[in-house]
Formats: C-alpha cells, sequence, structure tokens
C-alpha cells in the first residue's frame, strides 16, 4: 500500500470562503518515492501531521486508515495492534492541534491470516494479523465552525479478490463513503469523503 497525499487551499463547493481542505490517503507500510524503503507507520503518522501542521486545514478526508491486530492464535485475543488513527490522534494533540473525529466509514475486515516467522522451514508464528481498513472525515475545533449529520455507507458494486489459502471466501475492501454537514463562517457545505476502487476503473465509474 502507497501513501498519497494531496493538499488544496480555496474555495470548494460555491460560496464558502477559504476553507483550506487537505485530503489524504494513508496506509501502513508505505513505501517512499524511491520505492525501496517501507516506511514505519510512526513515520507515516509525522509526515501526515507536519502536512496538517503547515496548512491547518478546517476538513481532512482521510483513506486506508488501517487498524492492525496481532491476535494470539492460543487464546484468540488481541496481544498487540498498530491503529492509524489513534498515533495521528496522539501526534496531532501534542502539537496543540485539535481535530474531532467527525464520520468514519468502516470498509473493510479482512484476516485473521497466517503469519510466516521462520521463512527456511516455513513455520507459522503464534499469532496472526487482522485488518480494518476505514476512511475518515476530520474536523477542526474551531469556533467559526460547527458540524452536524455524520453519515456512511458502502458502494453496491464491489471488487473480490481470491486470498491464495485453503478454505478461505473471497474478500473485498468493501469500499465507501463518508460525509458531514460543516458550517465554515456561516457558509454550509456537505462535505464527502468517497473512496472508490482502486483496483477497476469500471467498478470505480460504478461506485
Amino acid at each position: 500500500l502507497q501513501r498519497r497525499v494531496e493538499t488544496e487551499h480555496g474555495d470548494f463547493v460555491g460560496p464558502v470562503r477559504d476553507p483550506a481542505v487537505a485530503c489524504g490517503e494513508a496506509a501502513f507500510g508505505s513505501q517512499d518515492e524511491a520505492g525501496d524503503l517501507f516506511l514505519e507507520p510512526v513515520d507515516e503518522v509525522v509526515i501526515t501531521t507536519d502536512e496538517i501542521a503547515a496548512t491547518q486545514p478546517d476538513l481532512i478526508g482521510l483513506q486506508e486508515v488501517s487498524r492492525w491486530l496481532q491476535i494470539s492464535t492460543t487464546t484468540g485475543q488481541p496481544v498487540g495492534q498498530i491503529d492509524f488513527l489513534s498515533l495521528l490522534q496522539s501526534e496531532l494533540a501534542a502539537r496543540g492541534l485539535d481535530y474531532d473525529v467527525a464520520a468514519v466509514s468502516n470498509n473493510a475486515n479482512l484476516g485473521p491470516f497466517p503469519v510466516v516467522c521462520d521463512f527456511t522451514t516455513f513455520e507459522l508464528c503464534s499469532y496472526v494479523i487482522a485488518l480494518q481498513d476505514r476512511d475518515v472525515i476530520l474536523v477542526k475545533d474551531d469556533p467559526r465552525i460547527t458540524w452536524s449529520n455524520p453519515r456512511d455507507g458502502s458502494f453496491t458494486a464491489q471488487q473480490y479478490f481470491q486470498p491464495p489459502f485453503p478454505n478461505t471466501p473471497p474478500i473485498s475492501f468493501d469500499r465507501g463513503w463518508a460525509s458531514v454537514d460543516v458550517t465554515v463562517d456561516g457558509k454550509r457545505v456537505r462535505f464527502v469523503n468517497s473512496h472508490f476502487e482502486a483496483f477497476s476503473s469500471d467498478l470505480a465509474l460504478a461506485q
């Protein structure tokens, strides 16, 4: 998974004045521009927080906000996790940046999948991993801004993949959307964060 961030300033719907909207896509285990260095999740969080701190957007749309769970094969209980949203919220708070989680689209819940710990013997680890994929809208905590009516949903058209594991049914990333109604300086707008299918242009168009 690769990380892509776009930042844009200026009007975004009709008369709403200069709301400074930033839309980002953040993913766990991303590559750098050279394509040969996998960044740690904390690096991803710091980079994203740097961009937020530099632009101070009123609204933020994040996609592929992953939550990875490490689950014991003995107890079936979680023994660790990497939650991009929690990490980002902590980093924002540490810099004095206040953003509310206004809407969340819970998309794919994938796994649990086995993990190979020894590639010589192909011995499996004592844990499995699972992935929760989410799209999130953040709204700046600012007296100029109020928000309401958070909504989310999944598209009818979806792409399915067959995992390379026995007795595993086809899976989908369950692409979806989230929205929130926002008033900025007395001007109202509906902000939508939609994540279309990345692996099929036909499905993306249908969505």
